[in-house]
């Protein structure tokens, strides 16, 4: 190929290199910008929770978090599987256990998480201290999902903070955390050699009553 012949082929290529470059650099710029959207989104889940304000709490968590909260206060020991919901056996015991023992028996009706929630924060059972405390560090975005590092008192936590956007909000994506806590559960009955049964008794016994 002569240098003129590939000047002309580079003067043919170069509206669509330039216009690549450019869907690169956009790439990088909404990414970027869904990065600050997921802190902001974090930073206004947290300052609710600390102003008590379920309402506002709730519009950061996503619907299949409310869908499993209802599941699990139906009192059907054996719900409907969701197609979000992971399988979760001894989490979702402990949580039907705690709402059993620790939710008086006429509130169950009407409850919702959103009302948990409020009831929790009323009564002072939400542990600002520990809200306050908690941050996120760099955040990576993959589409409609992101996650970032998750930090208590400024060190960082052996686990990422998930988080899925729904109608352009960063909502927590409170699901997608629940295996690690199934691990979790399962490495403390290895250690401490506790049955189901009596590992969910020890957890929920504490719990006040709401």
């Amino acid at each position: 190929m002569s240098r003129l012949q590939g000047l002309r082929l580079f003067v043919a290529l170069a509206p669509i290199l330039l216009a690549g470059f450019g869907l690169m650099s956009c790439s990088r710029d909404q990414s970027a910008l869904d990065g600050v959207r997921v802190k902001a989104d974090f930073e206004a889940c947290r300052t609710a929770l600390l102003n008590r304000r379920a309402d506002e709490a709730v519009r950061y968590l996503p619907q299949n978090v409310d869908d499993y909260f209802a599941s699990l206060n139906s009192g059907n020991p054996n719900p409907p599987v969701s197609k979000t919901a992971p399988v979760v056996p001894q989490v979702d015991l402990l949580l039907r256990t705690a709402l059993s023992e620790k939710v008086p028996r006429e509130v169950r009706p009407q409850l919702t998480l959103e009302t948990l929630l409020q009831r929790l924060a009323d009564r002072g059972l939400l542990s600002t201290k520990q809200i306050r405390n908690l941050s996120i560090g760099p955040v990576v975005v993959q589409g409609d999902r992101a996650s970032a590092e998750l930090y208590f008192q400024g060190r960082p936590l052996p686990v990422r903070l998930p988080f899925v956007k729904q109608a352009q909000i960063w909502k927590i994506d409170l699901l997608a955390m629940l295996p690690f806590a199934e691990v979790l559960m399962r490495l403390d009955r290895a250690i401490t050699g506790k049955t189901a049964s009596e590992q969910v008794t020890q957890l929920v016994r504490p719990l006040p009553i709401l």
